[in-house]
């Protein structure tokens, strides 16, 4: 399959470029979490490029990525046993957690997870089975709660991917390994979030805080800002996103649905699925040419050299249409169009690939974290091949 190639060729190209620097440090290079600019640990990108050498080594035999993924699962596990609680440190800085949330717990579970099923190492799987129980799931909301590293409580995470992600890590350990514990969390959070938390705007845009708490809305300086951007609405022809009040949820969306995608996976007759809003989202979300027009890329797809401010910086600077919209129509659509596929592919290297350095280094804020983000486009291939190898009776 022609986009299978273009991907594999892709993701060796710029492995192969990194690799040397990225072994003898013995884990990847911290990223600060995209446009946040937060203070990582290496524990994110390493989880990312366990996948990236884990897949690779399937599909070319070659020794050395065994080698790598070897290498960034001991630094995962070892990083995990230093803890109280049994959470991964993901962040070392104090404007947030040190988790990153529910999401980075659960990054670091979906690496394991897959490295156990390339290598069959049950200690990856034990090791992803501990991060998921250091978490804490409330029955009466049917939300989990962060459990820091030291063990301290420290609340509910409301931002509903997280929410969403760190139930799809339950769902790929249940993929191995049988848990009633984890079946029952897991599954009381997707009928909730199906009976309650799943939100979106008219136009199918997916609410970012769905329907729980927006820990933003409290400071007063936060609704001044919201107005003040509702107000210059007429500017956005100039400037979309600065005067742009939901730009953070517009390039968040595929990624959004890219969680969704991942669920089907593994249920595919989730209830959600059936449902107006959700169809609604999957309608916004599979609208590649307004979608590239909310982003704002022609201009530096035309020789702008300002691109950081050109283009929405949570789409291709951060969450990747390239690496989530194929995913999200061949599990929504049961087909996958490889010409649209492969253009994103070329958008995304035209608007950030540096092939001198071998990283997605131009037009964002986090090259670290961009690169290894191409990880995600790992489980459509898997996909598609498992679907070429047993096709359907």
């Amino acid at each position: 399959m022609e986009y299978i190639e273009a991907v594999n060729a892709f993701i060796k190209e710029v492995a192969d470029k990194n690799y040397n620097y990225i072994y003898k440090n013995g884990h990847a290079t911290a990223g600060v979490n995209g446009p946040y600019r937060f203070v990582d640990t290496p524990v994110r990108n390493s989880g990312h490029w366990l996948i990236i050498a884990s897949y690779l080594w399937k599909v070319t035999r070659e020794e050395k990525y065994k080698k790598l993924a070897f290498c960034m699962a001991e630094y995962l596990v070892s990083e995990q046993k230093k803890t109280v609680s049994g959470a991964i440190e993901c962040m070392t800085g104090e404007r947030f957690d040190h988790l990153n949330g529910l999401i980075g717990q659960a990054w670091t579970i979906e690496s394991l997870v897959y490295a156990y099923e390339v290598f069959n190492r049950s200690d990856y799987l034990d090791t992803a089975v501990e991060i998921f129980f250091s978490q804490s799931f409330d029955e009466s909301s049917c939300l989990w709660e962060r459990l820091e590293i030291n063990g301290e409580n420290i609340g509910f995470d409301y931002t509903l991917n997280h929410q969403v992600w760190f139930a799809c890590a339950g769902l790929m350990i249940l993929d191995n390994l049988e848990n009633d514990r984890i079946h029952r969390e897991v599954y009381r959070f997707l009928e909730r979030l199906d009976e309650r938390y799943f939100d979106v705007y008219s136009n199918g845009l997916i609410k970012h805080y769905g329907t729980m708490k927006n820990p933003q809305i409290r400071p007063l300086s936060f609704q001044i800002k919201r107005v003040i951007k509702d107000w210059f609405v007429p500017l956005r022809r100039k400037d979309p996103n600065r005067f742009d009040s939901k730009v953070l949820e517009k390039g968040y969306h595929l990624f959004e649905l890219y969680g969704y995608a991942v669920i089907h996976q593994y249920y595919p007759d989730y209830a959600l699925f059936k449902k107006e809003k959700f169809s609604k989202a999957l309608r916004y979300g599979l609208d590649l040419k307004t979608l590239n027009r909310i982003f704002n890329i022609k201009p530096v797809l035309d020789g702008a050299d300002d691109g950081l401010t050109r283009m929405n910086k949570f789409a291709y600077a951060y969450n990747s249409p390239a690496f989530e919209y194929p995913l999200i129509e061949y599990s929504f659509t049961g087909c996958i169009d490889e010409s649209a596929a492969n253009e994103l592919l070329r958008i995304q290297k035209k608007l950030t690939y540096n092939d001198l350095t071998g990283k997605l280094d131009r037009f964002n804020y986090d090259p670290e974290t961009l690169t290894a983000r191409m990880y995600e486009c790992i489980r459509l291939c898997d996909l598609l091949k498992k679907e070429k190898v047993n096709p359907p009776i």
